[in-house]
């Protein structure tokens, strides 16, 4: 399991690029940043607890997501993130 988790992850921070892309067109005032991160865990930062909230709202909603916010005051103000989780029954059609 631990080595399809891997190649997920692989192909995330391969494909979420284009993800980043369409965020930005529908939410043009916002600057994205996807974290490195070798693990399961990834994250996008989305400065600003409302805004971090927004977009996991609209990932959730239009895009079936299931993402969390990470807020300040647990992070740093500016750098409040989207948590992304991939596990081994994620297929590769949900990481594209």
């Amino acid at each position: 399991r631990r080595k399809v988790v891997f190649q997920l992850v692989r192909l995330f921070r391969e494909e979420i690029s284009e993800g980043i892309t369409t965020l930005k067109k529908d939410f043009p005032s916002l600057d994205f940043e996807l974290l490195p991160s070798p693990s399961p865990i990834q994250a996008v930062v989305v400065p600003g607890n409302e805004r971090c909230i927004s977009v996991c709202q609209y990932l959730r909603n239009v895009g079936k997501f299931d993402v969390y916010p990470i807020r300040t005051p647990t992070v740093e103000r500016g750098k409040e993130r989207i948590r992304i989780i991939l596990h081994s029954h994620n297929t590769e059609d949900e990481v594209h």
